[in-house]
């Protein structure tokens, strides 16, 4: 297994932190401007990703903008990062890791995260799941790629 920052890859040997030159880039919340209020409070397991993709053949890159929703307010960009994993050599999953408290709560924020990735092909889905420093993670959202 591999570890970068404090987060462990979880689903096994074939999981990749995505290298530091491919670091996401981050959205700040102000940017956003998305801030999730429930009438009641959540447990501490991390909301689904809002995501999309697309795949430009002609350069073998698959780029993946995804809408994370977390509860907290300051966390540091340089905390989150992108796992990769793919070992049926279908389905890329991608694991965004973010460092902070496990809380219930009724607020969420939005952070805005983006990234590529060179692919020899074109998936017909990605997978997406959020985790937080244990790391607890999230349902995986399943987004077809467009071309």
């Amino acid at each position: 297994m591999e570890t970068n920052q404090n987060f462990t890859a979880l689903k096994g040997e074939d999981t990749k932190i995505i290298p530091s030159t491919a670091k996401p880039a981050i959205v700040p919340k102000q940017e956003v401007q998305s801030v999730i209020t429930f009438t009641n409070k959540r447990p501490a397991t991390p909301l689904p990703p809002l995501v999309q993709a697309y795949y430009t053949a002609a350069e073998n890159t698959l780029q993946v903008s995804a809408v994370i929703f977390i509860a907290q307010e300051n966390i540091e960009p340089s905390s989150i990062t992108v796992g990769y994993d793919n070992p049926t050599g279908d389905q890329p999953a991608f694991y965004i890791y973010y460092y902070g408290p496990e809380v219930e709560t009724d607020t969420f924020y939005g952070f805005q995260i983006n990234f590529e990735i060179k692919l020899e092909k074109q998936p017909e889905l990605i997978e997406t799941f959020v985790c937080d420093k244990d790391p607890v993670t999230s349902r995986g959202t399943l987004t077809t790629v467009q071309p």
